[in-house]
């Protein structure tokens, strides 16, 4: 069961849900296990070589030190706006606005933003996270927008869900599977998963899927080839789907070795009946219960 997608299969997920779920799962102290390794892996990746200054600030703070907030409002009378997650580290504002919709965005928003910080923290240096689901016209001229008046020491930085969240919980999941980071709360471990799962396939409930191709939502009634195992367990979830059948070389072989993680992003053929070798083909039933299974 993915409780995220449980509970956005009749309409979106809230976009505030999921940045209160972002903001807590960076904060140091809250009940995830986590410490500050999702806060301190977010930065990293978000800042990259551009700025190591802020990382090493973050390393020299206690946790009571890191300021937090959630719908942080800012109003210099010209430009009120409400950001999403913003975090106050030494003498930085890292602040994120957070989009999981297509067509969510909102013209000039940035940029308000961006000028009530600069007005709420004159002392500071702002650093403007633009995370969104994916790269379109709109939320490329947005984030053009802002970065045609931000100047130095202030940065921003355009970053999609996946590329940064996904890939935070492949290195944790990873690291934890290699002993490198303490055993995570079990609980955690599987929200982390979910929440993977949820991102990948766009925000998107079961029995729905991003469009190919476009930004809307379609229900899945499509099969073929090369289908991805996250793909086809949401077709499978469907009445009578459990019967059609997915195909790989050695198939039952190849999963008993994967994690569920992998499982989801592997592609498979995905067919009403076998074309091949026995061996190479099991039923939507069988590939369900592996997956359940799978770690």
């Amino acid at each position: 069961m993915n409780i995220f997608k449980v509970l956005s299969s009749r309409k979106k997920f809230p976009e505030e849900q999921m940045s209160v779920l972002l903001g807590w799962l960076m904060h140091p102290t809250m009940e995830h296990g986590l410490g500050r390794l999702f806060l301190e892996r977010f930065i990293e990746k978000v800042v990259g070589d551009n700025n190591t200054e802020i990382i090493q600030k973050l390393d020299a703070i206690a946790n009571d030190e890191i300021i937090h907030s959630l719908e942080e409002y800012v109003d210099d009378k010209e430009n009120r706006a409400f950001i999403d997650v913003v975090y106050l580290i030494d003498d930085y504002v890292f602040a994120i606005e957070n989009k999981i919709h297509d067509g969510a965005f909102m013209g000039g928003q940035l940029k308000r933003e961006y000028k009530g910080l600069l007005k709420k923290y004159s002392d500071k240096k702002i650093v403007m996270v633009y995370l969104v689901p994916n790269e379109n016209p709109d939320t490329r001229n947005e984030y053009d927008s802002l970065v045609s008046i931000i100047k130095k020491p202030h940065m921003s930085f355009f970053v999609i869900w996946s590329d940064i969240v996904c890939k935070i919980i492949d290195s944790l999941i990873s690291d934890e599977k290699e002993k490198t980071i303490k055993p995570m709360p079990i609980q955690t471990r599987i929200m982390l998963e979910s929440l993977h799962t949820f991102i990948l396939d766009g925000f998107c409930g079961y029995g729905f899927l991003p469009d190919r191709g476009s930004s809307g939502w379609a229900k899945i009634t499509e099969y073929g080839d090369n289908l991805t195992g996250r793909e086809i367990l949401h077709i499978i979830s469907q009445p009578n789907m459990k019967n059609m059948w997915i195909g790989k070389q050695e198939i039952e072989s190849k999963l008993s070795k994967m994690s569920k993680l992998e499982i989801e992003t592997e592609k498979f053929y995905f067919r009403d009946k076998p074309s091949s070798k026995a061996s190479s083909w099991i039923t939507g039933e069988r590939l369900e219960k592996i997956y359940n299974d799978a770690h």
